[in-house]
């Protein structure tokens, strides 16, 4: 126990220095969007309100960020109200010559000496607003850990038979929890989103303590259920919050659904009880910024004013080329593309990281083709395994293993509809994030699958020579 939450401590330390790196390294501004980001904080802290979008994108109180729900922007408000009103206005200058206005140099603005040491008071706050979105980074690896744990049960490990009669270690079972924060931890485009101002990080934060909350939940008895309300009420607030976050929250629903199924154990009555409970709590979190929105724009989600904002080339869906040219730029952009998506990794860095994800996606495939059994399904779930197929499948999906697949799968069609409605701009690794977590998971099972495999063919071969 002591040995682990050293190891965590250590991660999440080293986390911070690389965080604070990337803080103070970024010139300001040179992240997707982070000028509007910071111009809503500003906003929120001199007037007090929200801001209202316009028919015109200029007329509007925050320009290219005016749509975007505003908890994140709220709670970054402590880093700037020392400011004197003068330092509210944002002013930043344009590169002409910036590559996606048809120049040929990543930085999407000028460099001032205000952004020099000592710094100006309003590039002190923008440093300061970027180190809380590192708090959210602390909340994503903590949570990814707790969740990977209790998909382990609880980190004690556990010991599988497979068909080559090969045993699972206790050391393998609490190898994933840790490689799993440290997919999150070091992940460079995590780092650099976490040391920005933007709302993402902090719907990372939130997918993640969703994702733990969710595979946590299990069937409890009847004299249990006001244990299961509680829960149901929990995941409803964390729910609703990343709701007041970014409307892509909305991804991490179906994995309430699922939470709510597992827990009722296939009775229909108490997952409609589990779902009015979380559902209604949502609502009563985030409803009123939907309905704000229903009543300003006549949609819920301020769509006609986002499409005018943000429609960049279209996606056509029906060239063969557009879906691999996607897909390749949403690999490159999960790992390692900074600036305005203007600044690419080195081609070897991105090998590096393809060989990672096809050895992790080969040991997942090997860790579910073996038959094994996740600890996180308890026995009074599914019981004595039937060799009914209804009752495997039914089995199958209230295991930990389909709920894991769950925001990965939402987050990919999230990304799809994004292309759909906005164009080229929508295939960026970080609105993976949401489902930061369970890919870091579903990573570190297979590369843990890919350790013991090699730890049983080096056995085995010191066996054979002894």
């Amino acid at each position: 126990m002591l040995m682990r939450n050293a190891a965590l401590l250590l991660l999440l330390l080293i986390y911070l220095l690389f965080a604070s790196i990337y803080n103070l390294s970024v010139p300001i501004g040179e992240g997707p969007d982070e000028a509007g980001h910071f111009r809503y904080v500003l906003f929120l802290a001199s007037e007090g309100r929200l801001p209202v979008q316009r028919a015109e994108a200029k007329e509007s109180d925050v320009p290219g960020e005016g749509h975007q729900p505003p908890l994140a922007y709220a709670l970054a408000t402590a880093a700037v109200a020392w400011l004197p009103a003068e330092e509210h206005v944002l002013e930043m200058s344009a590169n002409s010559n910036f590559v996606w206005s048809g120049g040929d140099e990543p930085g999407a603005f000028h460099r001032g000496s205000r952004e020099y040491w000592p710094f100006s008071p309003q590039i002190r706050a923008w440093h300061l607003t970027r180190a809380i979105n590192m708090l959210w980074g602390l909340v994503t690896i903590i949570c990814t850990y707790q969740a990977a744990r209790v998909l382990m049960g609880q980190g004690s490990g556990f010991r599988t038979q497979n068909s080559e009669g090969r045993v699972r270690h206790r050391w393998c079972g609490n190898m994933v929890p840790m490689l799993a924060a440290g997919l999150v931890a070091f992940n460079p485009q995590f780092l650099f989103m976490s040391a920005l101002v933007s709302n993402d990080a902090l719907l990372t934060a939130l997918g993640a303590v969703v994702l733990w909350l969710a595979l946590a939940q299990e069937p409890r008895a009847k004299n249990q259920r006001t244990k299961d309300i509680a829960y149901s009420i929990a995941l409803g607030a964390v729910f609703g919050l990343a709701l007041l976050t970014k409307q892509s929250a909305l991804l991490l629903g179906p994995l309430l659904l699922w939470a709510g199924w597992r827990a009722s154990g296939g009775h229909l009555a108490s997952f409609i009880r589990y779902s009015l409970t979380w559902g209604s709590t949502a609502l009563a979190v985030a409803g009123w910024w939907y309905l704000r929105n229903w009543q300003l724009y006549g949609d819920l989600f301020g769509l006609g004013a986002f499409k005018a904002e943000f429609s960049t080339q279209p996606f056509d869906w029906q060239r063969v080329e557009a879906w691999l040219g996607g897909i390749l730029q949403l690999f490159a952009s999960f790992w390692a593309r900074f600036g305005w998506m203007s600044l690419p990794a080195p081609r070897w860095m991105l090998t590096i990281y393809a060989v990672i994800g096809v050895a992790a996606f080969v040991g997942l495939i090997r860790w579910a083709a073996a038959g094994q059994r996740e600890p996180g399904v308890r026995s009074q779930e599914s019981g004595v395994r039937s060799q009914e197929s209804g009752e495997q499948w039914d089995s199958f999906f209230r295991s930990p293993r389909f709920g894991l697949t769950l925001p990965i799968g939402m987050a990919l069609l999230w990304i799809v509809s994004f292309a759909l409605t906005a164009g080229l701009v929508a295939w960026q690794g970080r609105l993976l994030f949401p489902a930061l977590s369970a890919i870091a998971i579903g990573m570190a099972l297979g590369l843990s699958e890919v350790v013991a495999r090699l730890n049983w063919l080096l056995s085995a071969t010191r066996g054979h020579r002894a």
